[in-house]
C-alpha cells in the first residue's frame, strides 16, 4: 500500500487543536482509495475562538458538512484537489484550497497525516464611504457621479462581491464590508471610447461607517490598439496595409512613427498614406522599383502613431514578396565524420532548412533548428550544434527545405545515421595488462582497433560483445589482441557497435600501450 500524507496550501496551519472532536465525515466521493482526515476550524478573526453554526462546503462535489459547537468539521478526503468553502450568515465566506496527495510511494504501510486548518471568519459588519473625482483636462478635478465602485480583499479568497456606484455628488457608501480586513478599493467610469480609473488601498475597517476614507482620483486610460487586419503586397509597388479599430490622429503624425528596415537593419524610404477614414495605413516603397522581392521575411515594420481618442495604435512584424514558392524537391544531405559537418546542395526555392533529428532512445523526429544558409550553392551545418556530445547515442538526421508555401517531405527526406556510441574514458592499466572502458547503454557490442608504433592505420583485432545488462565497467586483456612475445608501443582505439551501427573509428579515444620486457 502507499503512504499517504495531506499537504495544504493555506497561510496558517494549526496541528491538533484539542478544540476539535475526532467524529469525521467521510468524502471518499466513490474513491475506493486510502483517505486523509482533514479538520477545518472556524474561527473569528480577532480572538480565535470558535465560530458554531458554520459550514463547510467542498464545491463542485454537492457536500456541505456543519461544524460542531467548536466550530470544527473532519472529513476524510481522497487523493486530490479540492476548493473548501467555509460560511456562516453574518461573515464574509472564505475559500480555501486543499491538496492531498500520495507521500512515499514505496512504503507498505498506509501512513495517515492529519492536518487541521485554522479558517479567519470576518464579522460583515464594517462599511466604507467616500468621493470619487475624475481628472479632466488640466489637471481640473470634477466629482464623478455613475462610476462603478468595487471593493477587493488582498489576502482573502472570497466568492462575494462588493459594488456600487457614485451618486450624483461623486459619493458612494457600501455596507456588510469584513471587519478587520485588507482591502483596496477601485474606482472606473466610461465616457465613449474613454475610460478613466483610480485605485486606493484602505486600512482595516471596523464597526461602524467609516468617514474621512481618501477620495479616489480616476485618470484617463490611454485606448492604445493594435490592428485588426495585415494584407502583404502582393507586387513590388503594393502597399502593406494595415487595418485598426480607431482613426488615426494623421495630423499628430511624425515620420519617425512609420518606421521600415531590410535585412540589414538599413532604413528604407516609404510612402505612407491613410483610407477609410483614417483606419487604414497604406505603406509603399519609396523607390520607384517597389519592394525587393525573394522572401515573406524581407522587411520589417513597426508603426506607433496617435489615434483620435487619446491613445496610441501600434503595429509590427515582418513582410515581403515571396518568390521562393511551389512544391521542394528532396535534400540530398551528407555527413562527413571527419569534419563534423552536414552538407547538402542547396534547393532553387527554398528560404530556409528544418533539421530534424532522432536518436536511438526516441525514434519521433524533432525539430532541433530551423536553418537559412548563406546564399551558395551548399549548405553546411555542424553535427556538434545537434548532439549531447555527453550522450552516447545514436543520432538519425533529415534536412528538408522550407519556403513561404510548403514544407519538404519529411518521409522521404534522406536519413543521416551519426553513431556518437565511441566509449568514454577507455584506460589501460599497465601492471595487470587490462583494457578498460565505461559501458554504452545502448551499445551491442565494441571493435578493438590496434597499430603498432610508426604504422599509418589502424586494424580491426577483435569484436566484444556488451555485458548482459551493459552498464559499469567492461575490460580486456591485451593478450587477446598482442602477442606475449611480441614487445614494443602500440595504440588502441575502441568504438561502439549498435547492431550494424558503427561509431567513426577516427573519432574514437586513442589509448597509448607501452608494452615492454622489464
Amino acid at each position: 500500500m502507499k503512504k499517504i500524507c495531506c499537504l495544504l496550501s493555506v497561510s496558517a496551519l494549526l496541528f491538533g487543536l484539542s478544540s476539535c472532536d475526532d467524529e469525521a465525515y467521510d468524502v471518499r466521493l466513490g474513491a475506493q482509495r486510502d483517505t486523509a482526515p482533514v479538520t477545518l476550524h472556524a474561527v473569528r478573526y480577532d480572538s480565535h475562538r470558535g465560530v458554531d453554526s458554520a459550514v463547510v462546503e467542498v464545491v463542485g462535489r454537492g457536500l456541505v458538512i456543519p461544524v460542531d459547537a467548536s466550530g470544527c468539521a473532519t472529513f476524510e478526503l481522497a487523493v486530490g484537489d479540492y476548493e473548501l468553502r467555509v460560511s456562516r450568515r453574518g461573515y464574509l465566506p472564505v475559500i480555501e484550497n486543499v491538496s492531498v496527495t500520495l507521500a512515499n510511494d514505496g512504503s507498505d504501510v498506509p501512513v495517515v497525516s492529519a492536518r487541521t486548518l485554522d479558517v479567519n471568519l470576518h464579522p460583515l459588519t464594517a462599511s466604507a464611504k467616500g468621493y470619487v473625482t475624475r481628472i479632466a483636462e488640466e489637471n481640473d478635478r470634477r466629482y464623478q457621479s455613475g462610476a462603478i465602485v468595487r471593493i477587493e480583499l488582498t489576502d482573502i479568497e472570497t466568492d462575494m462581491v462588493f459594488e456600487t456606484r457614485t451618486d450624483d455628488e461623486g459619493a458612494y457608501r457600501i455596507d456588510s464590508l469584513p471587519e478587520g480586513a485588507s482591502l483596496f478599493c477601485k474606482a472606473e467610469w466610461y465616457d465613449g471610447g474613454a475610460v478613466y480609473s483610480g485605485s486606493q488601498e484602505l486600512s482595516p475597517l471596523f464597526s461602524e461607517a467609516q468617514s474621512g476614507l481618501p477620495t479616489i482620483a480616476m485618470t484617463r486610460e490611454e485606448y492604445s490598439c493594435s490592428y485588426d487586419i495585415l494584407a502583404m503586397p502582393e507586387t513590388p509597388t503594393g502597399a502593406l496595409s494595415l487595418t485598426f479599430p480607431v482613426a488615426a490622429d494623421v495630423d499628430a503624425i511624425r515620420i519617425d512613427q512609420i518606421l521600415v528596415l531590410d535585412r540589414e537593419e538599413r532604413q528604407v524610404g516609404v510612402l505612407a498614406s491613410w483610407s477609410d477614414g483614417d483606419r487604414v495605413l497604406n505603406i509603399r516603397s519609396a523607390d520607384p522599383k517597389g519592394w525587393r522581392t525573394g522572401s515573406t521575411e524581407d522587411y520589417t515594420f513597426s508603426v506607433n502613431v496617435p489615434n483620435v481618442e487619446g491613445g496610441r495604435l501600434t503595429a509590427s512584424g515582418t513582410f515581403g514578396i515571396a518568390t521562393r514558392t511551389g512544391r521542394l524537391a528532396v535534400v540530398r544531405s551528407e555527413y562527413d565524420p571527419a569534419t563534423g559537418m552536414i552538407t547538402w546542395p542547396l534547393l532553387e526555392n527554398a528560404l530556409s532548412y528544418k533539421i530534424y533529428v532522432a536518436d536511438s532512445d526516441d525514434n519521433d523526429y524533432v525539430v532541433k533548428d530551423n536553418f537559412a544558409p548563406e546564399d551558395g550553392l551548399t549548405g553546411e551545418y555542424p553535427v556538434n550544434s545537434l548532439i549531447d556530445v555527453n550522450e552516447r547515442k545514436v543520432y538519425y538526421v533529415k534536412v528538408v527545405g522550407v519556403n513561404s508555401q510548403y514544407e519538404g517531405d519529411l518521409a522521404a527526406a534522406k536519413e543521416l545515421t551519426i553513431a556518437h556510441i565511441n566509449p568514454y574514458p577507455v584506460f589501460y592499466e599497465s601492471n595487470t595488462n587490462t583494457l578498460h572502458w565505461q559501458s554504452v547503454g545502448c551499445a551491442t557490442a565494441y571493435r578493438i582497433y590496434l597499430k603498432r608504433q610508426g604504422a599509418d592505420t589502424y586494424s580491426l583485432e577483435s569484436t566484444v560483445s556488451a555485458s548482459a545488462d551493459n552498464s559499469g565497467e567492461m575490460s580486456l586483456s591485451i593478450f587477446s589482441i598482442i602477442d606475449r612475445g611480441d614487445y614494443g608501443t602500440y595504440f588502441v582505439k575502441v568504438v561502439g557497435v549498435m547492431e550494424n551501427v558503427s561509431g567513426n573509428v577516427n573519432s574514437a579515444e586513442e589509448v597509448e600501450i607501452p608494452y615492454y620486457y622489464y
